[in-house]
């Protein structure tokens, strides 16, 4: 099974359709999926973050605060 470096459960599946099965056919295609190189380099991109994380660093916990203020609401018949 060369060529897409999919997910475990999808190389099970097509494992499955081109003809073969075992008991463990699907914890051993995860597992395969884990210690391929290069199935870690190419698939399943969308999950990476979009661009790199940095950190933020504060002199103090708290030292940046937001809020958002809102209202005054209607009160209905019921005063919720």
């Amino acid at each position: 099974m060369n060529g897409q470096h999919i997910g475990g459960r999808s190389l099970a599946r097509k494992a499955l359709r081109a003809g073969f099965y075992w008991a463990t056919m699907q914890t051993d295609a995860k597992e395969h999926v884990k210690k391929c190189d290069k199935c870690q380099k190419h698939g399943d991109m969308h999950l990476a973050p979009p661009i790199e994380l940095k950190t933020l660093s504060s002199s103090w916990p708290f030292a940046w605060w937001g809020m958002e203020l809102l209202g005054p609401f209607p009160t209905t018949s019921g005063q919720n």
